[in-house]
C-alpha cells in the first residue's frame, strides 16, 4: 500500500476530540521549500529563500489543517467517527471510520474542506489588501495564504476521486445511479485524471505530482473495491450484471496493513 511509505508520525494537536498527526515525510516537503524558494524583497528588506519557502511550507501546513478540519467537522456533525487527520508529503487526509451514505450528507462533508480554503483565500486576499500600506510583511504572508488556498480548492474540486471534486461527483451520480455504480464511474474519472497528472508530472519532470498520481489512480480503485465490499459484490450494475472486478479483496479504511473487513465492522458495532 502507498500509506505504507509514510509511516512514522506524531501527535501535535486535537481538535473537536480528533488527533491532528504530523508525517514525517513532511520534512521532505519542508527540505523541498527551502531550497528551491528564491528571495524576495518587501518594501526594502530582502527576505532570504530558506525563510520564504519555510514560512510558505508552514502556510501550506496549516491550509491544509484547516481544509481537512472543514471535512472534520461537517463528518462529526452527521454523527460520522474520524480517527485522526494525517498531514503527509502528498496532503492531508481525515480518516473517517464511518462515511454518511446518503448522497447529500457526503456532498455536505465533501464541499466542507473546498469552502474552508476558497475562505482562506478571500480572506486572505482582503486582508493583504488592507495591510499593504502599513504592514507590507503581513500583507504578503497573508496573500501567500490566500493564493495557498486558492491552489488547493482548484485541485481538489478536480473530479478525481478519491479527492472532494470525485466525491462530489460521485454524491451528484448517487443521486440517480446508486453509490455502487457511482462510485466505479467516479473512480474511473479519478484514474483518467492520474494519467493525466503523471503525463504533467513527465514534462517537465515533478516528483511531487507523479506521487500524486499515484495515488490517486491506486485510492481511486481502493474506493470502488470497498463500496463493492459493502454492497456485497453482487448487486445490481450495468444491465442488472454484477459489477467488474467482483473477485477482488480489499483492506477497507483507513487501509493500513493489520486490519481486515472484521476489525471495521467491530469498530462499527461498538463492540
Amino acid at each position: 500500500m502507498l500509506t505504507a511509505m509514510f509511516q512514522g508520525s506524531y501527535r501535535i494537536a486535537r481538535v473537536f476530540g480528533v488527533p491532528i498527526q504530523l508525517d514525517l515525510s513532511l520534512i521532505v516537503l519542508a527540505v523541498y521549500f527551502v531550497l528551491t524558494s528564491e528571495s524576495v524583497t518587501i518594501g526594502s528588506q530582502t527576505v532570504g529563500g530558506a525563510v520564504v519557502g519555510l514560512v510558505t511550507a508552514c502556510l501550506l501546513v496549516l491550509s491544509v489543517v484547516l481544509h481537512e478540519l472543514g471535512h472534520t467537522y461537517a463528518s462529526l456533525k452527521f454523527g460520522c467517527r474520524v480517527r485522526d487527520i494525517t498531514l503527509m508529503l502528498i496532503g492531508g487526509r481525515a480518516t473517517l471510520l464511518d462515511m454518511p451514505r446518503e448522497p447529500w450528507k457526503e456532498f455536505v462533508v465533501a464541499i466542507s474542506g473546498p469552502l474552508i480554503s476558497a475562505a482562506l483565500w478571500l480572506g486572505g486576499m482582503q486582508a493583504a489588501h488592507h495591510l499593504r500600506p502599513s504592514m507590507p510583511v503581513m500583507a504578503e504572508l497573508f496573500k501567500g495564504l490566500a493564493w495557498i488556498n486558492l491552489w488547493l480548492l482548484i485541485f481538489n474540486l478536480l473530479p478525481a476521486f478519491p479527492m472532494d471534486g470525485g466525491r462530489l461527483l460521485r454524491a451528484a451520480l448517487a443521486q440517480k445511479l446508486g453509490r455502487l455504480r457511482a462510485t466505479y464511474i467516479a473512480s474511473r474519472v479519478g484514474r483518467v485524471f492520474a494519467v493525466l497528472f503523471a503525463i504533467w508530472g513527465f514534462f517537465p519532470f515533478n516528483f511531487f505530482l507523479l506521487l500524486i498520481a499515484l495515488f490517486v489512480y491506486r485510492a481511486a480503485g481502493a474506493e470502488y473495491r470497498m463500496v463493492q465490499m459493502e454492497s456485497g459484490a453482487g448487486g445490481p450494475f450495468f444491465r442488472g450484471g454484477p459489477p467488474p472486478d467482483d473477485q477482488a479483496y480489499i483492506s477497507p479504511p483507513p487501509y493500513r496493513r493489520g486490519r481486515d473487513v472484521s476489525d471495521v465492522y467491530r469498530e462499527r458495532d461498538g463492540s
